[in-house]
Formats: structure tokens, C-alpha cells, sequence
């Protein structure tokens, strides 16, 4: 038996995942797991919730420190710098008038 491309499916004719061309055009992209924007660089929330520890019947929910989307049982995803510093326009701040 060789150890050929071909040979590596998870299942009978599923291809291996190909990485995305289209919109990334080749660069990784990083998204803020509070704002959901395309950023250059994410950081580990200071939050004291720890939805990695959280199992059951939760599911999702808003981090009660930061207002990010949380999943119960999966780590606090990456924010901003701006979401990170409490500092993000629209929802730690008044929109500008």
C-alpha cells in the first residue's frame, strides 16, 4: 500500500480541504470574536468568565465581562485591541452624532 495524496480521505471520495483563494487572496485573516471584524491582530480577553469550563444544556451566550458571543465548553475567543481596551465605538462608546 502507498502512501499517496489520493490514498489520504478521511472517506471513500471526500477530497482533502483546499485553502480558501477568495477573499483572503492568500493572507490569513484574524476576526475579533466581539465585533467581528477583520483585524491585523487579536489578543486573550481579560474576561473572568470561563466559558471552556461551562458544560450542558447552556449552548451560547454573552460573556458576561466582555458582552462576546460565548459557546459553552469552548475556550473565550480572541478579541480586538480596541474591544480588548473597552474602547470600540458602537458598543463601549455612544455612536458619534
Amino acid at each position: 500500500m502507498s502512501n499517496s495524496s489520493s490514498e489520504n480521505l478521511d472517506f471513500i471520495g471526500t477530497p482533502e480541504p483546499q485553502p480558501m483563494e477568495e477573499p483572503t487572496m492568500g493572507r490569513a485573516v484574524l476576526m475579533c470574536g466581539r465585533c467581528y471584524d477583520e483585524v491585523d491582530a487579536v489578543y486573550t480577553p481579560s474576561c473572568q468568565e470561563k466559558p471552556e469550563f461551562m458544560f450542558g444544556p447552556i449552548g451560547m451566550y454573552h460573556c458576561p465581562d466582555c458582552g462576546a458571543m460565548v459557546l459553552a465548553g469552548i475556550p473565550h475567543p480572541p478579541v480586538c485591541l480596541p474591544c480588548l481596551e473597552g474602547r470600540r465605538i458602537g458598543y463601549d462608546l455612544p455612536l458619534p452624532k
